[in-house]
């Protein structure tokens, strides 16, 4: 996991190529926000909490960040459904520089730069980016959590790991999924660290749930009667059932397990197009061995959240979204160690 475990030259960004590179994204936005609305049944319920937290919550498990900042933004004179896209929009911007940066501690920058603009570009990503849904926001945190880790692991600046954690857990109020989606290698990356640092991914994790845990008990509380839909039950045990509706547990394995694995398919496939092909055909087993603190990374990214997409909560493509910058990163890296520089950097474009 040292710098010294891969033969790689590294190029040092400027931080104006990663400005430059956001303001991209967020541009190629802007022309697709007035689209039909909603597009989902969740963004009723968030324009509907805005007045955080009077009328709120409205929706299981609840996201008091992302429903708090929008309304501060509607207090700027947005309209509610506006206000929420603000968020996506940018996220869209951060996602693609997190993934750049993430990128470049293991091929050539340039390289690593037009792997952001590719997923900026990526069709679902696009979409979620001007909706009012979290998804590309919170994906954003995702991968900005993973650099960290990688900075902290790859130089001295071991409080990122810190920053890492508590990224974690105030992320977590956007979406509880992030603890479940990259709590595991955040505890594994600090857990490997110096005594110190250790515990730090345990904090991010277990502060993020007490902090969920503590404001729903509060926001769903009988003084706010009218924020509960009509027969619902406002405890965790509720919140619990609705994770479980789509699981395997619950569903058996025809309608659980088949089912999530036929809808995470399609959603990579519909994300990707003929890129799945590029991607199986170079293949996960053939990776050069220089890259193999990217490998063990991608496995502590993307094991976890597959495992729990399948056997857990796969509802969307929203759900599967922080996978997809994962497979632009092993894509980077097979063009990277099979194809020259230029070739691989025409490849990515296209």
């Amino acid at each position: 996991w040292s710098a010294t475990d891969s033969a790689r030259v590294i190029v040092r960004p400027h931080w104006l190529s990663f400005l430059l590179l956001g303001v991209y994204v967020v541009l190629i936005r802007l022309p697709f926000l007035d689209h039909p609305r909603p597009v989902h049944g969740d963004e009723v319920e968030f324009i509907a909490a805005i007045g955080f937290p009077t009328p709120y919550p409205v929706h299981h498990p609840g996201y008091p960040l992302w429903v708090g900042l929008a309304t501060v933004i509607h207090k700027l004179g947005f309209s509610p459904y506006a206000s929420y896209q603000v968020m996506s929009v940018f996220g869209s911007g951060l996602l693609a520089i997190a993934l750049c940066r993430l990128t470049s501690r293991f091929v050539d920058y340039r390289l690593a730069w037009w792997t952001g603009f590719a997923l900026g570009a990526n069709p679902i990503v696009w979409f979620l980016g001007t909706t009012a849904l979290n998804y590309v926001f919170a994906t954003a945190l995702v991968v900005f959590i993973l650099d960290l880790c990688m900075e902290a692991r790859q130089t001295r600046k071991k409080q990122c790991l810190w920053y890492a954690g508590a990224l974690l857990a105030i992320g977590s109020l956007i979406r509880l999924d992030l603890i479940a989606w990259i709590g595991l290698p955040v505890v594994f990356v600090a857990w490997g660290s110096q005594r110190r640092f250790s515990v730090a991914g345990l904090v991010g994790v277990w502060l993020g749930l007490t902090l969920n845990v503590i404001l729903r008990d509060h926001l769903y509380a009988p003084k706010y009667p009218h924020s509960l839909r009509l027969g619902e039950a406002s405890g965790l045990s509720h919140t619990i059932d609705v994770i479980l509706a789509t699981s395997v547990f619950k569903l058996g394995l025809v309608d659980g397990l088949f089912r999530s694995i036929a809808k995470l398919s399609v959603y990579l496939g519909w994300s990707f197009g003929v890129g799945v092909l590029l991607i199986l055909a170079l293949g996960w087993r053939s990776m050069p061995v220089s890259a193999r603190p990217a490998k063990l990374l991608l496995w502590l990214w993307c094991a976890p959240m597959t495992a729990f997409i399948l056997f857990i909560h796969a509802s969307e493509a929203g759900h599967m979204l922080p996978l997809i910058p994962a497979i632009y990163l092993l894509l980077a890296i097979q063009l990277s160690s099979r194809c020259r520089p230029r070739t691989a950097r025409i490849i990515m474009l296209v």
